[in-house]
């Protein structure tokens, strides 16, 4: 039973996205800058958002998620949009 191996990992490929260059060209002009700095938190360091934004670093589906709640709390109807996707295994 894999749930009982601690050090089980799922061969399932996860959906990463890479880069985000355009992420904030939908935004209004005076939320973006405060939408900006709230998705550059939902990373653990500043460098990963930006090796993220350029697509040198893919973004986990955790931190699309993350992502996504910070354009949903905007009230503003706009989905986040990366510059492609890649399906990856987590490991």
């Amino acid at each position: 039973d894999p749930a009982s191996c601690p050090l089980y990992r799922s061969n399932d490929p996860l959906r990463y996205a890479k880069g985000m260059t355009k992420l904030f060209d939908e935004l209004p002009m005076k939320q973006a800058h405060i939408i900006r700095n709230r998705v550059m938190n939902s990373f653990s360091c500043e460098s990963y958002f930006y090796s993220s934004r350029n697509g040198n670093r893919l973004i986990s589906p955790e931190e699309q998620q993350k992502i996504d709640k910070v354009f949903k709390a905007t009230g503003l109807d706009i989905t986040p949009k990366f510059d492609e996707y890649e399906y990856a295994v987590k490991w």
